[in-house]
């Protein structure tokens, strides 16, 4: 399974409903794939960026992965 590293929140942290449903959605679309993938959550936009990339994902599969979370990222 990737990692998933989520920012700017702490465990213990409340977070907002799109933050909850985008970590299910990325832990989900995720879990076969190896490598590390880093989501900064901007507060103001209620969406993502991508501040770091190392899955292993041939281009046809990261193009795919990414459609799929269109929605979230700015």
């Amino acid at each position: 399974m990737a990692n998933l590293e989520f920012k700017p929140y702490l465990l213990t942290e409340e977070k907002p409903k799109e933050f909850e449903d985008f970590r299910n959605l990325t832990s989900e679309l995720l879990k076969d794939i190896e490598g590390d993938i880093t989501f900064y959550h901007i507060a103001t936009l209620g969406k993502f960026e991508i501040t770091s990339n190392n899955l292993k994902l041939d281009q046809n599969k990261l193009n795919s992965f990414i459609n799929e979370i269109s929605d979230y990222l700015i």
